[in-house]
């Protein structure tokens, strides 16, 4: 993970110099990365579980792309991940270079939802998606969830978005899912906000 931490502190050093190309919030922000072997399995692949680990670095490169990264450290907001569906169609091979493209997909009142798409080229020079993910989470502030609408100046987001059928799934399965977790565990309340 050390070479895809150096990426992102590139990233975020070249914003705070103003030397990076912005992006508008809802624009897709691409990072070039390459699977080291600290990213890869016994299989010669990236581990499934670093997928996760890229993601994070997807949404800090979002940040810094859309210039947001300087207000977000001021008012010290946060994005708590509440769920997370990924599916993995190609293996990213080791040593492979690959791309990570994040973009925001869907919000509204509570959540603030993005897809991460992984790229990989082919060696007929064809780039074809290896994974994809939908990151569902909150904005945390001091005292407690921030409404992506409240940031609508910051995130020129003006009403909620009327999310693509897809991410709508995926949200219903995750909500399904805490459902029976709270039935399971005998919480039938609301999650905190």
């Amino acid at each position: 993970m050390f070479m895809a931490a150096a990426q992102l502190n590139a990233i975020l050093s070249a914003a705070r110099a103003g030397r990076v190309n912005r992006v508008g919030v809802l624009e897709p922000v691409r990072v070039e990365l390459r699977a080291w072997p600290w990213l890869c399995d016994a299989l010669g692949h990236v581990n499934n579980a670093r997928y996760l680990d890229l993601a994070d670095l997807g949404r800090g490169a979002w940040l810094a792309r859309t210039g947001l990264l300087t207000r977000v450290l001021r008012q010290r907001y946060s994005f708590l991940v509440a769920g997370t569906s990924i599916v993995y169609r190609r293996e990213i091979p080791r040593f492979a270079a690959f791309a990570l493209e994040t973009q925001v997909v869907g919000y509204d009142e509570r959540w603030l939802s993005f897809s991460v798409t992984f790229l990989v080229r082919h060696n007929d020079g064809v780039e074809r998606v290896a994974a994809r993910a939908i990151v569902r989470g909150q904005i945390r502030g001091k005292a407690g969830a921030v409404s992506p609408l409240t940031l609508s100046r910051d995130l020129a987001l003006t009403a909620p978005s009327t999310p693509p059928p897809d991410l709508t799934a995926a949200w219903h399965a995750q909500d399904s899912l805490v459902d029976a977790i709270r039935a399971r565990d005998g919480r039938s309340e609301p999650p905190a906000t």
